[in-house]
């Protein structure tokens, strides 16, 4: 599914029924990493995954990712 915020689509998945659990995947990461454990989880609970990208995470939320010569960010 496809949520949209501030003009940024934001991919999702929301499955299941019950107790919500939340799955978030690391850096340089996708949802795909969940894909073993979702139909496991969902027996019992409600599965929401989200696609977090770094070009929609900065914008969504004002981080810098830039960097000066001295690894500090600016």
């Amino acid at each position: 599914m496809i949520l949209q915020h501030k003009g940024i689509n934001i991919f999702y998945s929301d499955v299941g029924k019950g107790s919500a659990v939340v799955l978030l995947h690391g850096f340089l990461e996708n949802t795909t990493m969940w894909k073993d454990i979702v139909p496991k989880l969902t027996k019992r609970n409600r599965v929401i995954t989200i696609d977090f990208t770094w070009s929609w995470t900065n914008r969504l939320f004002g981080l810098c990712t830039c960097y000066g010569s001295n690894g500090r960010s600016c």
